[in-house]
This record gives C-alpha cells, structure tokens and sequence, in this order.
C-alpha cells in the first residue's frame, strides 16, 4: 500500500513499494514531456540503472557536488539535450541529488517541474521534500538558492536495504529532530534495533507537510523550527568543506551543542542536553564536536547562516521536547564559550 500526504502547492509524497510505471504514470497525469533523470554514481548502481524514463546525467556522490559549477554542467546539458518548458526533471537519490537537481529545475527556462525518487533515510524523511532546493558556497551551505516544490516525491523502502550503516544512522538524526520538536514518540521508535523505518518517514513527512503548509516560504518563523540543530551543523559542514562529516552526523552535534546554548540562555530545559546525547550514543551517532575546528571558525561560519541578520545570530531552540522557537539576536560571546567547552 502507497500512502499519499499532500504538501502545499499541488506537492505530494508517496510512502511505499512503487515502479517505474507508477512514477511514468503520474508524470503523464500532471502532462508534463520529456523527461530528464539526475542521479550520482552510487545510486544509479543500485536503483537509478533500472529506470528508463528519460536522458540520464550522473554526478559525482557527496556534497561537493551541489556546487555552482555542476549546476551550470547541468544546465547546459538540459539545454544542449533539448529540455523545454514542458520538461521535468526527475531526481533518484539523496538529499545531494534532490537539492542540486531541484534547483536546476527552478532556475532551467525559469523553472521547470520537477518529481524526486528519495533513495537515502535523510532524504525520505526530510532532504527531498518541502521545495527548498540549493547549492553551497566555499562559505557556507545553501547560501545560493531557491523555493521550489516538487511535484512529487517518491520514497520507497525498499530502496533503504542499500545503504550502508552510516548513511542509515546519518537519517535517523533528522528523525530524533522531529521528536525533540513535534512528537517524542518518535523517539521510543527510534531505539528499536532495527528502527521500523517506513512508519518513522511516514510521520516524518507528516509532521514537515504540516509545517510547510503553515509556512511555505519560512517567512512567518513557524518553518524555521525544522532548522534546530542546524545553525551549528552548517558551521561545521562548511568548516569541514564539506569532508569527513555526513550531514546528520553534524545535526546531531548541532542539536546537541544548540540545547546547551538554550540552557546557558535560560531558554532550554537543563536536561536536554543530556538526552540528547543518549538518544545519540542510541543510534551510533557522534556528540563531540570535531577537534579540529574552533569556536571562532564556527561562530564566523554561523555569521553566514541564513537566519543571521545583521551578524547577529539566530537559532531554533528547543525550550522543552515537543516545543521549540526560533530566536534572534544571540550573543555570540555566549555561543563561544558553549562552543569552547563542548
């Protein structure tokens, strides 16, 4: 059984077994033409190889390929091979894979529709859906970028059985960030070994579709919540330039980091940091900063961060599980000394 929950702007996710006459099927229903399939190396080996619908591009797997210089490859390859303005693109893999050629749609003849086959846990439960689409800068991450909802997104489960280890720990982050802010829950489900990971993307989706309903463009501050954790995560990714660390990894790190922060402040409850840490020694994910970077980088990391405004910086904050806000104007002096005693 597929189940089907509707996002805005005529978007909806599909959870459960599918095939490529499913997806074929549905692009014929919104009467879109040609398509085009964006995938990387890794998964077009196990899943993307088996899909026909359309002339195929294969990047590079990982981060440094959501870059100004492979969206511009992209571009002139849609160009080059014919894409017009009925075109869509159709995107088979992570959250890389989503990001990158959900904004190549966005920007193609001044967009294009776009449908994405999720294929990572973190893209099935959070990367692929919700319409923001971007690539990185040296200086930050999704620093260049723009909303644009898919028309669809696909997530099968079948399709997690190829992932190794990491990359499912690397999506079970984002789950335990759904159930810090929205329904702790999700928490209990988490410590399962293995987790039953379609009931877990199934309420993921749920819960971000009722966000980004609310808040489509993350104007009124109700969708900033989604991006607990990830003020800090960001900082790292991008000192890191992008090696070494998944992003999960680094929200865990973040979440972790940005409850001590709500504590020092006054804002979270004192326990937090604690569980949060319990929750991740459950699910095999890191709680320590890398040693390599310092609290000065990442503070400067964290100027660059969407949410900053006038080089003050600002955070999603959980005050206590199930409640979290977005707050502005954090003295950073404050965020360096957590920094340096995490």
């Amino acid at each position: 059984m597929v189940n089907e929950i509707v996002f805005a702007d005529s978007s909806v996710a599909f959870v459960g077994e599918f095939s490529e006459s499913d997806v074929e099927r549905f692009c014929r229903s919104i009467d879109v033409g040609k398509i085009f399939v964006i995938t990387d190396e890794n998964v077009d080996k196990h899943i993307a190889s088996s899909f026909s619908l359309g002339p195929k591009r294969t990047i590079k797997p990982g981060e440094a390929s959501k870059s100004i210089e492979e969206w511009s490859n992209i571009q002139n390859w849609l160009a080059e091979s014919g894409a017009d303005r009925d075109s869509c693109v159709l995107a088979i893999g992570g959250g890389v894979v989503t990001d990158l050629a959900g904004f190549a749609a966005a920007t193609y003849m001044r967009g294009i529709e776009w449908i994405a086959i999720a294929t990572s846990l973190m893209a099935q439960l959070d990367a692929a859906h919700g319409g923001k689409t971007g690539i990185d800068l040296p200086s930050g991450k999704n620093l260049v970028g723009s909303f644009h909802m898919p028309r669809a997104v696909w997530c099968n489960p079948k399709h997690l059985e190829t992932l190794p280890g990491r990359e499912l720990r690397n999506g079970l982050a984002e789950a335990i960030k759904y159930g810090y802010i929205f329904q702790p829950q999700l928490l209990e489900q988490l410590k399962a070994n293995p987790p039953p990971y379609e009931p877990i993307v199934k309420t993921c989706i749920e819960l971000k579709a009722k966000v980004v309903r609310a808040d489509p463009r993350e104007r009124t501050g109700q969708r900033a919540v989604l991006n607990f954790g990830h003020t800090v995560a960001h900082a790292i990714e991008s000192a890191m330039h992008y090696q070494g660390i998944l992003h999960g990894e680094a929200v865990m790190i973040g979440m972790i980091v940005e409850a001590k922060i709500g504590t020092r402040l006054g804002i979270s409850d004192p326990e937090l940091p604690d569980s949060l840490k319990r929750m991740a020694e459950v699910c095999r994910l890191p709680m320590e900063l890398p040693k390599i970077l310092s609290a000065k980088i990442l503070v400067d990391a964290m100027k660059n961060d969407k949410k900053a405004s006038n080089g003050r910086l600002a955070m999603s904050l959980l005050e206590r599980v199930g409640e979290c806000r977005l707050v502005k104007d954090i003295d950073e002096s404050i965020v360096q000394e957590v920094l340096e005693s995490a």
